[in-house]
């Protein structure tokens, strides 16, 4: 994919190949990318695993921006938004109700 970032493509391909993924010291905004990443190329094992750690260590970016990370998040939310990219919710597929995603959650206390 030509919207991947070098950086985020080698954090994926070590995952591919060592099963494990280092989310620590990657700012926010390189954890969002790399969540919507994952989504696109379909490795659903790292959805959960992505977002769970935005949304645990991640409060203060989330915080920062909240309406260009919704805006982010509505934009490739149709990618696969509905029950792969947030399977907890219970989404339609092909349908983004951004009041009930998770992070939504998070960014509006």
């Amino acid at each position: 994919k030509p919207n991947i970032s070098p950086q985020l493509f080698n954090i994926i391909l070590r995952f591919i190949y060592c099963g494990n993924i280092e989310l620590k010291n990657l700012k926010g905004s390189d954890v969002l990318e790399l969540l919507i990443a994952v989504d696109e190329l379909n490795i659903n094992s790292l959805i959960f695993h992505i977002q769970e750690f935005l949304i645990e260590h991640q409060t203060e970016f989330l915080h920062q921006n909240p309406t260009g990370i919704l805006e982010t998040v509505y934009q490739h939310g149709d990618v696969k938004c509905g029950d792969t990219f947030y399977p907890d919710i219970g989404i339609p597929k092909g349908r983004l109700e951004v009041e009930d995603h998770e992070v939504f959650q998070v960014i509006r206390k």
